[in-house]
């Protein structure tokens, strides 16, 4: 367990939530988050939380097929399956569509 050091405050490290359980670190090593780093727009990082998702989920099924959990035909339909609902959240938040054009002539 790693604590933050004592900073003086009449709280505790443990009542300030400066806390690092071990819950925490094994959430952060099994789902580790990366910052977007892309063009800002709200679809752009609901994709990347959609993508970022995917491939987590990607690397279980790859992890259960290998150990032998699930069959490599319930892998790959499951696989497929994840790679329908990411083409259409893609189509869905408009992801690499052109933007409609504002030609204005006066």
């Amino acid at each position: 367990m790693l604590l933050a050091p004592y900073n003086g405050s009449k709280r505790s490290p443990l009542q300030t939530g400066i806390r690092r359980g071990a819950m925490t670190e094994r959430e952060d090593f099994l789902h580790p988050r990366h910052r977007y780093y892309g063009d800002f727009t709200p679809e752009n990082l609901a994709f990347n939380a959609n993508l970022q998702e995917f491939a987590q989920k990607i690397t279980y099924i790859c992890s259960l097929e290998t150990g032998g959990k699930i069959s490599a035909e319930k892998a790959y339909k499951d696989i497929k399956a994840l790679w329908k609902e990411l083409k259409l959240s893609k189509k869905q938040l408009g992801i690499g569509q052109k933007p409609p054009s504002t030609d204005e002539q006066s």
